[in-house]
């Protein structure tokens, strides 16, 4: 059964416009390097001894309009009853 599946899938993938192709390497190495971030900082290029990940982070998020939440209020908003009624 499982066999037919994949084999399934792979005509599938064959077929479609919008298939895979399976010989081209879709993360090459030198894609980072040639292709830098547009949009933000990045947290390890001003990462600094006065200041550690975390709170680089935080700074990042309250610059995007965001605020970071702890374990206790992340779990209090998903049992918020609007939504886990959807």
């Amino acid at each position: 059964m499982a066999v037919l599946g994949i084999a399934l899938a792979f005509v599938a993938n064959a077929l479609s416009p919008h298939g895979l192709k399976l010989t081209r390497n879709y993360f090459p190495a030198d894609s980072l390097a040639s292709h830098p971030p547009t949009h933000g900082t990045n947290l390890i290029t001003t990462r600094t001894n006065s200041g550690s990940v975390s709170e680089l982070l935080v700074e990042q998020l309250r610059q995007l309009g965001l605020r970071s939440a702890d374990s206790n209020e992340v779990y209090r908003l998903f049992r918020d009853p609007p939504y886990e009624q959807g």
